[in-house]
């Protein structure tokens, strides 16, 4: 092969047998590569069984110089085989990056490793580092660093000022409205005087997000206005009244678009220095007179086709009270692929599959004051959505959820891509692992179960659309790991503007019911100083 370069450089491998035809391509690697941006995966690469890395912290995370603190680092080995007795270096720099101490230690076979350190009495204040060497055999080698942890020093200077802050607005347990909404910053010595003409700064911290409330556990909000990104806004300063005090105005366009969490901090600044005192408040901002919420009676992750799945769907007011709600909408909608002609950034046009949202159903609907209970439609197969909306068309909530069954392409999400979902959360070894896929075209797949390498693996064929796949998991199996499909395009299918190779993953939990424990344990309710403490436990087996 080195002889073909250039005009000669070779596309492809194609292997035909009879009508049968495939074909590898050569050495465009990048293109066939599982994309992982949208999927919940994490963690450190591979690393070879015998390399070593630590774990370091102080049993303080302040102190003031000339003070004394204990350090301890967890050593271990990627095999989690014992560590042996290595030597390591401990290194401790300050916040100008000099270096205080460096001690040549050896590490206990069980990995565990403990010294007392004094803070000098003229140390820089500031975050320190403390970090683990490996000692290398060669003298002309450099140490390879195993992991770090951090501490601050501080000189300790009490407070001369006191602050607090309130919103001024109607109480209310859940959310408060932002118009009109402001701040009460109070400023004092600490002999109780009003700190009158003292320099106060303020700054709002927004971010968006529907909150939960202890009330109603398991329910899940929706904000219709969709607020944007988080973001901080600076308030103008001010200066404290003959009072001490300082109002600050809060209802701002940044706040009164949407439903944020919002935290108010200030700083009180002593006249003569730039020493200050701080304190921050936070609540919950909307300018929704109420809130849909709703609570599945089960999993909707993937569900039994034509099985009865509830839903108790409520609305609550800003005093966290239930409320009724008239003249709404319930909504199925489902999604579905097409393909448009859409530019690029390279002045050039491309096929793009996009996803097109469908509404299957429309019907009246109303909330009770204390609740309604719905049953979902699972007479189909597929992903699909319920949605809430009012009078207006404006979405209150959506309900997605996921039918077991073959059907048209209904694809979850933004944009138009392969996606899989699992029947359960957690397997164990020799389970069957049973899985929805949405196909955005016909071919042919491989299913593989994967963690530090492939552990199973199955073969399938789909037209486009959903279908339900499983893949066994080994006798052997045990831990956490990645559902990987891979879905090559039909050379007949209809969808040649689409990439040809789609890709899925999906992450699974170890089903840790068989290694559990369950332990009780019995301590008395109060204890005096100095006194003896009885703790009785009890285990299960």
């Amino acid at each position: 092969m080195s002889s073909f370069k250039n005009e000669r450089r070779p596309t492809a491998w194609v292997v035909t047998h009879g009508d049968d035809t495939s074909f590898l391509p050569a050495y465009r690697h990048f293109d066939r590569q599982v994309d992982y941006e949208d999927a919940d995966i994490g963690g450190i690469s591979n690393r070879a069984p015998d390399s070593l890395t630590a774990y370091l912290f102080t049993d303080r995370k302040l102190y003031r110089p000339g003070e004394s603190g204990w350090l301890a680092s967890v050593v271990k080995s990627a095999s989690f085989a014992p560590v042996g007795s290595p030597p390591v270096e401990l290194v401790i720099t300050d916040p100008r990056g000099v270096e205080t101490l460096r001690k040549r230690l050896h590490v206990p076979e069980a990995g565990l490793l403990d010294m007392k350190f004094d803070v000098p009495k003229d140390a820089p204040c500031g975050e320190w580092t403390a970090s683990l060497e490996l000692v290398k055999a060669e003298e002309d080698e450099k140490n390879e660093p195993l992991g770090e942890g951090t501490f601050t020093v501080e000189e300790f200077v009490p407070d001369r000022m006191r602050i607090k802050a309130a919103f001024a607005a109607p109480e209310t347990r859940g959310w408060v409205n932002p118009e009109g909404l402001s701040a009460l910053v109070t400023l004092e010595t600490l002999y109780g005087t009003r700190a009158a003409g003292h320099r106060v700064t303020a700054a709002l911290k927004l971010r968006p997000g529907m909150p939960s409330f202890p009330d109603f556990p398991g329910y899940h909000f929706l904000d219709p206005s969709r607020p944007g990104t988080e973001q901080e806004v600076d308030l103008d300063e001010q200066t404290t009244s003959d009072q001490g005090t300082a109002l600050f105005d809060l209802s701002r366009p940044e706040v009164i678009g949407g439903t944020y969490r919002l935290r108010f901090t200030a700083n009180g600044f002593e006249p003569s220095s730039g020493r200050s005192v701080s304190t921050a408040i936070h609540t919950v901002v909307s300018p929704l007179k109420y809130m849909v919420g709703w609570r599945a009676q089960g999993d909707l992750g993937l569900v039994p086709r034509a099985s009865r799945q509830m839903v108790d769907i409520i609305a609550i007011s800003p005093w966290l009270t239930r409320v009724a709600v008239t003249d709404l909408e319930l909504a199925l909608v489902t999604k579905k692929s097409i393909s448009v002609l859409a530019s690029t950034l390279w002045d050039g046009y491309k096929y793009e599959t996009t996803v097109r949202e469908e509404t299957v159903e429309t019907r009246p609907f109303h909330i009770d004051a204390s609740g309604t209970r719905i049953a979902l439609p699972t007479d189909r197969g597929g992903f699909f959505e319920l949605v809430v909306r009012d009078k207006a068309g404006t979405e209150l909530a959506r309900i997605p959820y996921a039918v077991k069954g073959e059907a048209e392409l209904a694809l979850p999400g933004e944009k138009a891509a392969m996606t899989v979902r699992l029947d359960r959360k957690a397997y164990g070894p020799d389970d069957t692992i049973e899985m929805l896929i949405s196909a955005p075209f016909a071919g042919n797949g491989l299913i593989t179960v994967e963690r530090d390498r492939v552990y199973a693996w199955s073969y399938f064929s789909t037209p486009m659309g959903t279908t339900v796949q499983r893949v066994r998991l080994p006798q052997d199996f045990v831990g956490n790991g990645y559902v990987i499909v891979s879905l090559l395009r039909a050379p007949d299918s209809p969808e040649i503007f689409s990439p040809p190779l789609a890709t899925a993953v999906a992450f699974f939990e170890a089903d840790r019911r068989r290694y559990d424990i369950p332990v009780k344990l019995k301590v008395p309710e109060r204890v005096e100083s100095g006194a003896r403490v009885d703790i009785r436990y009890q285990a299960e087996r």
